[in-house]
């Protein structure tokens, strides 16, 4: 079935800008409801597909990996829930499955295997393909605490500005690791928003929305 697109109903997203209790719906996605172990291609959750890309095909790897102790093998940082894994030479790009732009507002990010430092990368940069044109990219710099079940915390929380807002796309890339291809990283917790009624005023064709 084709993703809905409700750019083509900015009606719809006028009417949900109107009437709900706030016109702007955020939401995280956590992987939870996820199946745990390796994937390629790509994976959807809460209205947002996460399309895995090989920065270097051949050895990257994707996974959802668990929050039990034997996620990966040396153990991964963990939060003790499901997170998102980029091994190797990874990029994750999030789109909106209604098509309409959005904002990333907040993420969690740590390295991969506990105990194997060459595989991290040490920063995520994050790049927002912006709605109408252009980019914002921001890096943000990994700690290098990664302890997987010792009980500190391995998942860093990051806030984004107000400006990564109206994209139709965001990407999530390692750098600064080892070699470009060991820039492992994990992500939780991505909190994502769509404020209908600028979503509406974004839709191009409908004259009556100029």
């Amino acid at each position: 079935m084709a993703a809905r697109n409700d750019c083509q109903r900015p009606w719809l997203l006028l009417v949900l800008g109107l009437f709900v209790i706030s016109p702007v719906h955020a939401i995280v996605v956590d992987f939870e409801t996820l199946p745990i172990g390796s994937f390629s291609g790509e994976t959807s959750e809460s209205g947002y597909t996460i399309s895995h890309e090989g920065v270097s095909p051949a050895s990257a790897l994707a996974a959802i990996v668990g929050g039990g102790p034997t996620n990966c093998g040396p153990p991964c940082a963990s939060n003790t829930t499901n997170s998102l894994g980029g091994f190797n030479a990874s990029a994750f790009v999030v789109t909106s499955d209604a098509g309409t732009p959005f904002s990333l507002f907040a993420f969690d990010a740590a390295e991969t295997f506990s105990g194997e430092p060459t595989t991290w990368a040490d920063t995520v940069v994050v790049v927002g393909e912006l709605f109408g044109g252009g980019q914002i990219m921001l890096g943000f710099a990994l700690d290098g605490i990664n302890d997987a079940f010792g009980g500190q915390d391995d998942f860093q929380p990051f806030l984004l500005p107000s400006t990564f807002a109206d994209l139709t796309s965001v990407r999530f890339v390692g750098d600064g690791g080892f070699s470009p291809l060991n820039n492992g990283f994990m992500l939780d917790n991505l909190g994502l928003s769509v404020n209908f009624l600028a979503a509406a005023k974004s839709c191009s064709g409908s004259p009556w929305m100029e």
